[in-house]
């Protein structure tokens, strides 16, 4: 191995060609001259020197390193320096190194493992974009909060969630203006407004309840996606506890004791119905992974920003300005999929709505009566109202005969369960001696 040493010590190149190491006299130079200059290529030439096969593992690392030290500091003057040679250098080194990794695996750095890419929950699932949207019209005045918003999620089949903390036996109000909703998603908005509540629509789930409390559930959904769906249900009078047994999750934490109402959810993830039940106390589950129990907890608040897809198609235009004007720092990225939207939570839950309820997205499709079913109960209500509210919900004008409008004002009860809209308006027409006809505009009463 050769060597040239910028200085007047001519015994430094007879210790460099022996092969032994060495620190150059810096005594016996000129300061001004003290520099190093070193050619990988002839420093790495070890054939002449070492035989092969005789140099050890660990010599190979200690050349190495000797090698990386002269060429990173000795090739910088100390008074003038000069960044091109040392940028130069320093090059050259990193390809050298990346040459001989096998040879000196001191050197060699593994690349971290990239993870897989979590897929974004679906900020609203397709699927009831429709059931949202479709003409609806019902009426619900003077119901109880409760039994107004079952008759719209069964009318719609959509899926809802009422917060714990609202009276569900509040009335809802009549319209000031008489003006009934012309989607599902506006008739759950006039009732969560009769009683003080803000309205979120979340996956597939519309939340009903307070401001941040909606806000935060909404952004817990969206913050922990679940790819398993499947229908959930309970019956009337379950307790948290056993409704988390109904979803496969029994809580490894006592959860306060309560009597709620029976569900019945189509489409629904175990998670999901986790942290809806969690919700109700104002809670959510501890752990990262949200399909599984945890011991502990926490509050439920909500995260900074939350990111979700969206789907693509009609509105998408509307969406977009929806979220830049909720939050002008949101981040949209057009897949072929849909849009992927990082934002605050309050931006997604507005931005939605507003989406909904653009005429782009607004499909016309009647209302099937035969295929569309309630659980409806009725008290001390007359006919006409009765009628009145079902042909709305259907998209359909009430016309009674003349001669029947007597009849009509009689007031009526029932309870029924799981009754589609035909068969429950003929059987009030049936009980009242009246003759029904429904049309494709029309709900026409006449007399036997």
């Amino acid at each position: 191995m050769s060597s040239s040493v910028v200085s007047n010590n001519q015994g430094a190149d007879h210790r460099a060609n022996s092969g032994a190491s060495y620190a150059p006299d810096r005594k016996r130079q000129p300061a001004s001259r003290a520099e190093i200059r070193i050619s990988p290529s002839k420093y790495f030439n070890t054939r002449n020197i070492i035989p092969a096969g005789t140099m050890s593992h660990r010599s190979r690392k200690v050349l190495a390193l000797r090698f990386l030290w002269a060429s990173l500091v000795g090739s910088i003057p100390h008074r003038k320096p000069q960044i091109v040679p040392f940028l130069t250098s320093f090059a050259a080194i990193m390809g050298l190194l990346s040459l001989v990794t096998n040879a000196f695996p001191v050197f060699a750095i593994d690349a971290p493992k990239s993870s897989p890419q979590s897929v974004p929950a679906d900020g609203v699932v397709s699927s009831i974009v429709p059931k949202l949207t479709y003409p609806f019209r019902i009426a619900v005045a003077d119901q109880p909060l409760r039994a107004a918003l079952n008759s719209i999620a069964n009318a719609s089949k959509c899926n809802y969630w009422l917060d714990r903390n609202i009276d569900p036996t509040v009335l809802v109000r009549s319209d000031d203006e008489g003006k009934q909703a012309a989607t599902a998603l506006q008739a759950f908005k006039n009732v969560a407004a009769s009683a003080h509540c803000h309205v979120a629509v979340v996956g597939n789930m519309v939340l009903i309840g307070r401001t941040d409390w909606v806000e935060k559930i909404g952004a817990t959904l969206l913050a922990f996606p679940s790819s398993e769906i499947r229908d959930i249900s309970w019956a009337t009078a379950t307790t948290p506890t056993a409704a988390m047994n109904a979803i496969g999750l029994p809580p490894s934490q006592p959860l306060p004791h309560d009597l709620w109402p029976a569900v019945s959810w189509s489409g629904v993830s175990p998670a999901t119905a986790h942290r809806l039940i969690v919700a109700q106390f104002d809670l959510m589950p501890g752990g990262a992974n949200s399909d599984a129990n945890s011991d502990a907890y926490q509050t439920l608040q909500a995260p900074a920003t939350v990111t979700a897809m969206y789907p693509a198609g009609p509105g998408a235009k509307e969406l977009r300005e929806a979220l830049v004007k909720s939050d002008p720092k949101a981040s949209i990225k057009s897949m072929p999929s849909g849009l992927v939207v990082r934002a605050k939570p309050a931006a997604h839950i507005a931005a939605t709505l507003d989406w909904l309820e653009s005429s782009s997205v607004a499909v016309a499709k009647p209302l099937d009566i035969k295929n569309t079913r309630f659980t409806l109960r009725v008290e001390n209500t007359p006919a006409a109202n009765v009628f009145g509210q079902l042909a709305a919900t259907a998209g359909r004008t009430l016309v009674i005969a003349p001669l029947c409008g007597v009849i009509c004002e009689k007031p009526i009860s029932f309870s029924v369960q799981d009754e589609s809209m035909a068969g429950l308006t003929q059987r009030i027409a049936d009980d009242l001696g009246l003759k029904l006809t429904w049309t494709e505009t029309q709900l026409l009463i006449e007399a036997q």
